[in-house]
Parts: structure tokens; C-alpha cells; sequence
């Protein structure tokens, strides 16, 4: 029985001494730092897609809330640091600017970019096909707990991909000088209404107006608009030739690419010196609309024939109409790569 008892008390011992030598051990490993990256290095998405997702992670979660910070760059314009002298905002950062937090048991916090749909064609080097993304260059910066460790996969790129749509190409007759004493010259500009039908225009959605006598003007209309109705104005802004003669061509934009086989359809105008419309901010919905073309979901349909009006391009509705900023000026930026292809296209 004393034996027996002995054993117990041994066996008892051990295990309580094995315990304790394995708390010990436990105790001494190393704390190993969780390790923090962006998800991916780089994402691809396109100008409709909305709104975005782009991670930071961590390789295993750690015990308390952690705050990312990051700083942005790129050739996309970001909505917070745009300002009038740069062009309307690619995109902007849903919640804090620069700034994301990763909860404390979790191993990942999103970064919510909403991209922007927009009427621009965009793009770095008009010598090469596909039109160039924009980019949104994203960098960590700084971590707010010091037991976290950046890695070298701090850095990510965002590339966004000119969107799906249709160009509309208006020309005009080129100056004529052959005779000095009756030079021959006109400048057209053109308006993109648009709205639920035809009946109804909303606001003005796009639009050229180039302060130059030389053709052509350019307008963009993407497949991912809300709109389902489009009006289009061409206006004889001023000029000496009586009559002047135009085509619109409608020029499908897929893939980001305008090549020679993409889908044209051209139609031919004739305006009179009385269809000359000098309009102004205060005097745009004197324009008329002379062609239409709708949309079923992301897919245009034939454009109208071009009607032209009676009494000239004056005379229109009195519908009172937003209108975004257009202002004879000279040729913007966003249409300088369009028009080198487009001109091959003619």
C-alpha cells in the first residue's frame, strides 16, 4: 500500500512538473510579428464598373484594432485633390481618404474606390492600340502599431480601362481660301442631350466646342450611361459658307480600341447661313436637336436621319436644361488621342 501510495505521488509530480517545464517552454517562444501587404499588385477593372475593392492583409490576425495608412498617386484624378484647373475626378475613396482600418481578430481591411463612368476619352500616347489605362498607384505609409511589420508588398496599381461606348465624329467643309476676297470658313460645335426618350431631354450630357474653324468635334457617349435617349446637336456657331455641308459618323468603341473595321455609320448634313446659332451659356437650350439615338440596356440602336430645321438651328424648344460647363475653347486635352485615330478612320 506505502508503495503504491509512493507511485501515485511520483506519477502525480511528473505531471505536474511536465506542466509546468511545457508553460515555461510556451512562454519563452518569440513574439513573430504579423506581416502586413496589399492583397494583390495590381488589379484590372473598367471605367463602369462602379465601385471597387482593393485589400490590405495580414498573414495572421493580431489581437487589437490596427489603422493602414496609404497615399495615393497615378494618372487617374482622385475626387479629393482635384480641383479647376484639372479635369473631373476618375474616382473617389469611399469612407477615409487615406486612412484603413483592420479590426482586431481579423486579417484584412478593403479599400473602397468608386470609379467613375464618364463621357472622357482618355489616353497617355495616341500611337499605340488599346487606348492606355488610367492608373490609381497606391503605397502603405505607415501602420499605427509597431508590433506589425510592413513587407515589401507595400505597393499596389489599379488600372483602369477606358470603357465601352460610341464616338460621335461631327465634320465640316475645311477653310477655303482660293479666292481672298471671299474666304469660305465655319465653326460647328456639338451638344449631346440626354434623357429617358426622345421627348424628354434631362440635361446636356456632353459636348464639343472647340473655338476653331477646323473640324472636327468629338464627343463620347459610354454604353454604361443611365440615359436611354440621346439628342444630338450640330450647330453652325458662326462662319462665311452659305451652305455648309457636315457629316456625323457614329463610331463603336469596344475593348478599348478603335481600329479600322470598327462599326461606322455616317449620315450628311445642310445648313443655310440661317441655321447659324452663336448660342451662349444663358442661350444653349436655343439649340436644336437635329439627330437622335437610343439605347436598350448597353446596346445603341440606328441613329435618326439628321432633320434639319426650317427656320434654323434656333428655333427649339424653351426647356431650361443643366448644363455642364461649355465654353468656346481650344481642343481639350481628352479628345487628342481620339482624334489621330479617328482622322485615319475618315
Amino acid at each position: 500500500m506505502k508503495n503504491k501510495l509512493l507511485l501515485t505521488l511520483s506519477l502525480g509530480t511528473m505531471v505536474v512538473l511536465g506542466a509546468g517545464l511545457s508553460s515555461c517552454k510556451d512562454d519563452d517562444e518569440p513574439f513573430v510579428k504579423p506581416k502586413l501587404s496589399f492583397e494583390k499588385t495590381s488589379y484590372t477593372v473598367n471605367e463602369a464598373d462602379g465601385t471597387i475593392e482593393v485589400k490590405v492583409i495580414l498573414d495572421k490576425a493580431y489581437t487589437e484594432d490596427i489603422t493602414v495608412e496609404f497615399e495615393l498617386d497615378g494618372t487617374a484624378q482622385d475626387e479629393e485633390t482635384a480641383t479647376t484647373s484639372t479635369p473631373l475626378p476618375d474616382y473617389r475613396i469611399v469612407g477615409e481618404h487615406d486612412e484603413v482600418e483592420i479590426k482586431a481578430g481579423e486579417t484584412e481591411g478593403i479599400i473602397k474606390i468608386e470609379v467613375d463612368s464618364d463621357t472622357r476619352l482618355e489616353d497617355s500616347d495616341p500611337n499605340t492600340d488599346p487606348f492606355d489605362a488610367e492608373t490609381i498607384e497606391i503605397k502603405i505609409t505607415d501602420v499605427d502599431n509597431e508590433n506589425i511589420e510592413i513587407t515589401r508588398d507595400d505597393e499596389t496599381e489599379v488600372l483602369i480601362e477606358q470603357e465601352d461606348g460610341i464616338i460621335v465624329f461631327l465634320a465640316w467643309q475645311a477653310p477655303d481660301n482660293t479666292d481672298p476676297n471671299n474666304v469660305k470658313q465655319a465653326d460647328m460645335d456639338l451638344l449631346v442631350r440626354a434623357g429617358g426618350n426622345t421627348s424628354t431631354w434631362e440635361r446636356i450630357l456632353t459636348g464639343s466646342a472647340q473655338g476653331s474653324s477646323q473640324s472636327p468635334e468629338v464627343a463620347f457617349i459610354p454604353s454604361s450611361s443611365e440615359y436611354a435617349a440621346f439628342g444630338l446637336s450640330y450647330v453652325y456657331w458662326d462662319g462665311t459658307y452659305d451652305p455648309l455641308e457636315f457629316v456625323a459618323s457614329f463610331i463603336d468603341f469596344t475593348d478599348g480600341a478603335l481600329e479600322a473595321e470598327a462599326g461606322i455609320e455616317t449620315f450628311e448634313g445642310t445648313y443655310t447661313a440661317a441655321n447659324k446659332n452663336k448660342w451662349t451659356e444663358e442661350t444653349i437650350e436655343t439649340t436644336q436637336v437635329v439627330q437622335t439615338l437610343e439605347k436598350s440596356g448597353t446596346n445603341f440602336g440606328t441613329p435618326s436621319d439628321i432633320t434639319i430645321p426650317d427656320a434654323g438651328s434656333r428655333v427649339g424648344s424653351s426647356e431650361k436644361l443643366p448644363s455642364l460647363t461649355l465654353i468656346k475653347r481650344e481642343q481639350p486635352y481628352d479628345l487628342n488621342a481620339a482624334l489621330k485615330r479617328l482622322k485615319t478612320l475618315q
